[in-house]
């Protein structure tokens, strides 16, 4: 297939040919909507016809489109047109691996540099699940500043039962993955793919071995005549000892290829990252290269019982680090040479998973940290560094955004809408005062808290010892969700803060004091920062930790911001929480994995999974539609930093933006021709055609943002939650949208949020706190008859089924539980019974994070994503080398 020069494909426009790419003709194109170069890679005709390889090919985009990372070429867009599929590419300037391999082995340095990138990339792919399977010099491109991008990363190569003019005697010779068959290109495949078994992550560091290894020596490490005997030599035999190809490689440096090359995936690197740091130390040691500023991603998937003897081998030495660090500023001052650097994982304790929450002692010794049970339970555990184990700290379910008092004696941390504090050493804990919703906290030397709290968007301080919390008059929100992730510096009277406004002239990392009405701006940032002494800010930028120097006497920065970590976790939907944590001594505490996302998931009444909507996404509030043929649903926008609502085409799996300002919370008309939702800071409910056509039309008015439960079959009635934002107190109204008025549906003190009508309009399902736990209530309507508590041990989000016979739940512990529903002739309630258990999402801001099909066959999850919390913790120590990066 060839496209002219002025070919349209959707808003993008051919403008000429780059050549052969993998799976078909790559084109540089005009994104005429965005206004930038990109590059397009079309798929063959032969596989556009084939269904099967259509959505192999869409499926696998979407995959490597959920990656961010600066050694992985960005695929951004996805699409058909004509009967054309095309995949939208990041443009590159620059060569081949292979093109700059044409003049023989490259230089150490630049081979080594170019190695580390390489690793880094993988690990950063390997940490989402997703292996290349066709690692070689022609899918390594190096751009003219010298910046490695892995190419085709996941995506299938056609078959070729010959050699290519670039692949000579090294053809790709399948598409596939199933066991059995042979899939990789010849001379570059690891034994595995040889022998047509299933294959992982270590594949790919087999065929790192490879290209490192062509790298060094000018070389192919297997090339034979035939591509049969070249399958025979990667079987059985090694390849020739680098030394006879010259006296300029390091010996250390043949040792980490030839470990890359065993012949078995247990005995090579088990992950890109371990290679990354073993060629960062190699090129310290060797000179080879300066070793880069940035730390990778840790291994993905590595078993319990290596992490466990590689942790007790090194947990004696790295208390000893750890101890030393204490006296480390001392021995510097004497003009000592610096502790080397230590770096090592934790994996999250058993049967749970990180939740991105991680605070460091003071002193460097003990990590705290969030982690959700198999129960669906939320807890605080804390770990001591030079300790294999951690333990969960009784009392603190539902914990959120731990942080430490300054003598290390306490931790701070949020639940159940609360401020507590508990001793590290265990204990009751105590409840210092109301803090729902919450975005961070910081304990000051002076005895003095600050936190920041959704529900007003601004600071407020506590006594250490409780009390009622008081607003900082001169930090005051200009609306919701400003100001969050106060952090103190050391003089106990000046912090950090967040603001997070829409202006990008306001919105960054500020300065200010509890003393003081002063504020000053220091840097643009999309979260908060921490202090890390000798003198550095540390925030975050996108998917990248970021280093300034910072003189906090004067709160001022200097310099040029670089960064630390690549690929940091972030929250994007809600808190923008980063999951990062540094000591007062030089110990830096972080985990991986970019953009926390989620998946909707299909699942059948047995809890199986029978199919995926959509890319991965910063999704909550999933709403079908009354034909089961459309998701609307709540999803965050990390480029922009907003959230909006957007429509899923469930036949064709497209994705669109249905508003184009602040908005969450969609609800269907009844005939589901339209779509309802909220607006905020400023408040305010729309609707607006569910498929095109006309603008969003204001359908009432609000005080705030308003988030709506439910539209009635007969269409005259919304039901929302009247929140008030200071107190983060909900209260269920009703909207009868003829003639305009909202009613308060109940009177009570306690919270009541989320109502579901049932389908013949009688019976309002909600869920309410009145007995101390979230449970759901019935009720009659519209008028206000007996109520009947149909769940039991706690439950949230009610659904019905569309003959109103049955209605669900999700209880504490994550599972959907059924209820049997008679209406007739008096309203009764059956037993809960479990249908099966999820990874459904904690609810945050959202009302809702599932649906189901009015035939109640089907459910639609928001669900984490099975590699989420599985990622270790990466440590430090110290994370400055002799005072500085």
């Amino acid at each position: 297939m060839t496209l002219a020069a002025g070919t349209r494909l959707g808003p993008y426009e051919i403008s000429g040919a780059l050549g052969a790419g993998g799976m078909g003709e790559v084109y540089r194109a005009r994104d005429t909507k965005l206004g930038r170069e990109v590059a397009i890679k079309v798929l063959p005709e032969g596989l556009a016809a084939d269904p099967a390889a259509l959505s192999r090919f869409e499926r696998e985009a979407r995959a490597v489109a959920a990656l961010s990372h600066p050694n992985i070429l960005a695929i951004h867009d996805f699409g058909t047109h004509g009967g054309v599929a095309y995949a939208v590419m990041e443009l590159l300037e620059g060569e081949t691996l292979r093109e700059a391999l044409s003049g023989g082995a490259l230089p150490g340095r630049r081979a080594t540099d170019y190695a580390i990138q390489m690793a880094h990339g993988l690990a950063a792919a390997h940490g989402k699940g997703i292996v290349h399977r066709d690692l070689k010099p022609d899918n390594v491109f190096v751009t003219k500043d010298g910046r490695v991008k892995i190419l085709d990363f996941g995506l299938a190569k056609p078959t070729s039962a010959s050699p290519t003019p670039n692949e000579t005697r090294s053809p790709t010779v399948s598409a596939y993955t199933e066991p059995g068959t042979v899939m990789g290109t010849v001379g570059y495949m690891s034994p595995e793919q040889v022998k047509g078994r299933n294959v992982d992550a270590r594949s790919d560091i087999f065929s790192f071995g490879t290209v490192l290894y062509e790298m060094v020596s000018g070389k192919r490490a297997f090339q034979r005549e035939t591509a049969a005997e070249t399958m025979t030599a990667i079987l059985k035999e090694d390849p020739p000892e680098l030394s006879e190809s010259g006296p300029n490689v390091a010996p250390a440096l043949g040792r980490l290829i030839r470990h890359c090359l065993e012949k078995t995936p247990e005995r090579r690197f088990q992950s890109a990252s371990d290679i990354a740091f073993a060629l960062d130390s190699l090129s310290v040691s060797s000179g080879a290269v300066e070793a880069p500023e940035t730390f990778s991603r840790p291994a993905a998937s590595r078993s319990r019982t290596v992490e466990r003897v590689a942790f007790a081998a090194g947990g004696a030495v790295l208390a000893g680090v750890i101890a030393l660090l204490l006296l480390a500023p001392r021995q510097r001052g004497r003009g000592e040479t610096p502790l080397p650097g230590v770096r090592f994982t934790i994996p999250p304790p058993k049967d749970a998973s990180f939740q991105g929450m991680l605070a460091l002692s003071p002193d460097g010794k003990r990590l705290a940290f969030v982690a959700a049970r198999g129960d669906g339970r939320n807890l605080l555990y804390l770990r001591p560094l030079d300790s294999l184990e951690a333990r969960a700290l009784d009392g603190t379910d539902g914990a959120a955004f731990p942080f430490w008092s300054p003598d290390g004696r306490w931790l701070a941390f949020f639940a159940q809408g609360k401020l507590k504090k508990i001793e590290a050493s265990g204990g009751t804990p105590q409840t210092l005062c109301d803090a729902p919703g919450p975005r961070g906290g910081t304990w000051g030397a002076a005895g003095t808290i600050l936190f920041s709290a959704y529900v007003g968007g601004e600071i407020d301080r506590v006594p250490e010892t409780g009390g009622e919390p008081v607003k900082l008059a001169h930090l005051v929100a200009r609306g919701v969700e400003f100001f969050r992730w106060p952090f103190f510096l050391p003089d106990g009277r000046h912090f950090l803060y967040f603001d997070f406004s829409g202006d990008a002239r306001v919105r960054g990392i500020h300065a200010g004091s509890i003393d003081s009405p002063q504020t000053s701006r220091l840097v643009a940032a999309d979260a908060g920062a921490a202090y890390a002494p000798p003198g550095y800010l540390l925030f975050r930028v996108g998917d990248r930790l970021m280093k300034q120097l910072f003189d906090a006497d004067r709160l001022r920065v200097t310099g040029e911001a670089s960064p630390v970590v690549e690929d940091v976790w972030w929250d994007s939907l809600s808190t923008l929480a980063t999951a990062v944590s540094v000591s007062g001594n030089g110990v830096l505490a972080y985990q991986t994995g970019g953009l926390s996302s989620s998946l909707l998931l299909w699942l059948d009444r047995a809890g199986r999974e029978v199919g995926v909507v959509g890319p991965p996404g910063a999704y909550i509030e999933p709403a079908l539609s009354p034909d089961g043929k459309w998701v609307a649903v709540t999803r965050g926008e990390p480029d922009s930093g907003r959230v909006n609502v957007w429509m899923i085409d469930l036949e064709r799996g497209s994705l669109s933006p249905a508003s184009s300002s602040h908005s969450a919370v969609p609800i269907w008309s009844p005939d589901g021709k339209r779509i309802a939702y909220a607006t905020f800071p400023s408040g305010g409910v729309y609707v607006q055609e569910a498929h095109g056509g006309g603008g969003s039309k204001l359908l009432f008015p609000t005080k705030s943002f308003t988030p709506l439960s439910d539209w009635s079959r007969d269409g005259r009635f919304v039901f929302y939650d009247d929140v008030d934002w200071r107190t983060f107190h909900p209260n269920l109204e009703v909207r009868e949208l003829q003639p305009g008025l909202s009613k308060r549906v109940s009177e009570a003190t306690w919270d009541e949020t989320t109502a579901r009508l049932s389908p013949d309009g009688r019976w309002l399902a909600y869920g309410s706190n009145e007995s101390g736990s979230n449970e759901i209530i019935v009720r009659s309507f519209p008028a206000s008859g007996g109520r009947r508590q149909v769940s039991v041990g706690g439950g949230t989000q009610p659904a019905w089924r569309g003959d109103g016979r049955e209605l669900f739940y999700i209880s504490p512990d994550g599972r959907v539980m059924a209820v049997d529903i008679r209406t007739e002739p008096r309203f009764e309630a059956g037993t809960p019974r479990a249908l099966f258990q999820t990874r459904i999402l904690p609810l945050v801001e959202a009302r809702n994070n599932y649906d189901v099909t009015a035939d109640g066959q089907r459910f639609l999850v928001n669900s984490r994503r099975p590699e989420d919390g599985s990622l270790p913790v990466t440590v430090v120590v110290p994370w400055v080398s002799g005072g500085r990066p």
